[in-house]
């Protein structure tokens, strides 16, 4: 996730933080797998991974 948000802040034009983690989110290969893991997990069985979907995979900016 690093190197996305580094080439995020590195195309031209100024972006702010909040742009670049939407950018990252939404339109990315990387941030729709992370989005379709969270649901998985949403869905399993096991407290502690519905614990890691709901609270810990996404920033707290992205959860909705």
């Amino acid at each position: 996730m690093a190197y996305y948000m580094e080439a995020g802040t590195a195309k031209p034009g100024r972006r702010s933080s909040m742009e670049v983690q939407n950018w990252f989110w939404r339109d990315t290969a990387a941030g729709r797998v992370f989005l379709d893991v969270r649901e998985k997990l949403r869905g399993s069985d096991d407290e502690k991974l519905r614990f890691v979907a709901e609270r810990i995979l996404l920033p707290k900016t992205q959860h909705g």
